[in-house]
């Protein structure tokens, strides 16, 4: 009994379209999206659909999973008919293909492939027509944006393919290849897929890995086909990269001036952080100083402000005395002045200056009593008693005259 196996197309091939930061995207990339066999082999007209790229065949051994996946790649994009197959070794396959198990004289197929990428699609393929009866086999390629089975097809009325003409007037104005000009389909082919680079490394390491003996020697063959397969560096990659080995001694200079001169900034700083710490320091000091200074100057401002005030209230009650004292002086006068005319008598003078030492202010007494302080003690309650019994007042007055006039002269007193 024969179990089924599996056979695995996958190829997304990155463009030179990348993302805006210069990043491959999704989108920057086609994958394969549809594939085409069109009377070719035992395929009628089979399409073939990929998911994300990749295409999973299954079925039991000989029933052409992999010469399906040999008529499309890489075939439709190296247009070389000797590495058709995997190991390279079967010749004329494109003959046997188109005419073993038919009786068309000249049958005619077609091989397509469809690539996807954000939403544009590119197809290339191969026509192909076999002579059974000069055993020779032609090939036209074409490329283009319309989509078989969408904007054209390849099969005409009554279910045979189109010739060559018939498709070059289906897919105007895209160019149809000759077999003599498929070198000029390949570069069409690396222009729009591969962004104008040559592929042909990549497609001989390709035919490296896909030949059947590829892992009897892969510790060795392999890894010099993968070295192989890397691109040639050109010209002036190889000046840029020998430059800075030819400017190393150069650069060593560079790095000991470098290190020389950092050292050199590091010791500066350790100077200058020491003086600025310094400097900070005298200046806390100075501005403390002047802190205290304001706080001392604050409350003298504060001590005189209230002596002021004090000083104020203290001349205001002077002018409320000296008031007083002006007043007294007044009403002396008059009253002296009228003890001295003539019809004045000695009783009424006596009672008159009773009255009038009686009456003097408060204020004007305390002035009386520095100038003289014995006289007073001794005769204001005898003047105040005298003046309410309305006696004369003779017998006080010689003795407060006679102390009056024994009083020495000084700052407060006067004769």
């Amino acid at each position: 009994m024969s179990h089924p196996t599996y056979t695995v197309l996958d190829m997304n091939i990155e463009s030179t379209g990348r993302g805006p930061s210069g990043v491959d995207t999704e989108d920057a990339r086609w994958r394969l999206h549809r594939a085409g066999i069109v009377n070719v082999y035992q395929y009628e007209n089979e399409v073939l659909h990929f998911g994300g790229g990749r295409l999973l065949l299954r079925g039991v051994n000989g029933s052409g999973k992999s010469t399906a996946m040999n008529m499309l790649l890489p075939f439709l994009l190296t247009t070389h008919q000797g590495r058709i197959d995997a190991a390279g070794e079967q010749t004329g396959i494109l003959k046997s293909w188109m005419l073993n198990g038919r009786d068309d004289a000249q049958p005619v197929g077609y091989l397509w492939i469809e690539f996807e990428r954000a939403g544009r699609f590119l197809v290339c393929g191969c026509g192909i027509k076999a002579n059974r009866q000069s055993d020779n086999v032609k090939t036209w390629w074409f490329v283009t944006l319309k989509r078989p089975g969408i904007d054209f097809r390849l099969v005409g009325a009554g279910g045979v393919p189109l010739s060559a003409t018939r498709l070059r007037a289906a897919l105007e104005p895209d160019e149809v290849f000759g077999e003599r000009r498929r070198s000029d389909y390949r570069r069409v082919i690396e222009q729009r897929l591969f962004g104008g680079a040559s592929v042909s490394r990549h497609m001989r390491l390709i035919d490296r890995v896909r030949t059947p003996r590829v892992g009897d020697r892969i510790d060795l063959d392999l890894p010099a086909y993968l070295v192989g397969a890397l691109p040639q560096l050109s010209e002036q990659a190889l000046m840029e990269a020998a430059s800075p080995l030819d400017d190393l001694e150069e650069h060593r200079r560079n790095v000991a001036e470098l290190e020389k001169t950092s050292a050199a900034i590091r010791g500066l700083l350790d100077v200058y952080r020491s003086y600025c710490l310094t400097e900070l320091r005298e200046r806390v000091a100075t501005g403390r100083k002047g802190l205290v200074a304001l706080r001392r100057c604050s409350r003298d401002e504060t001590a005189a402000y209230r002596a002021a005030e004090d000083a104020i209230s203290e001349v205001e009650r002077l002018d409320v005395v000296i008031g007083g004292l002006e007043d007294d002086t007044r009403r002396l006068r008059s009253e002296i002045a009228a003890l001295r005319s003539p019809g004045c008598t000695a009783r009424a003078r006596n009672s008159t200056r009773c009255a009038t030492w009686s009456a003097i202010s408060p204020p004007s007494m305390r002035v009386l009593s520095v100038e003289w302080p014995a006289a007073c003690s001794e005769w204001r309650p005898k003047l105040s008693s005298c003046a309410r019994r309305g006696d004369a007042a003779e017998p006080i007055w010689p003795d407060s005259t006679r102390a009056w006039r024994r009083r020495p002269s000084g700052p407060h007193g006067r004769r």
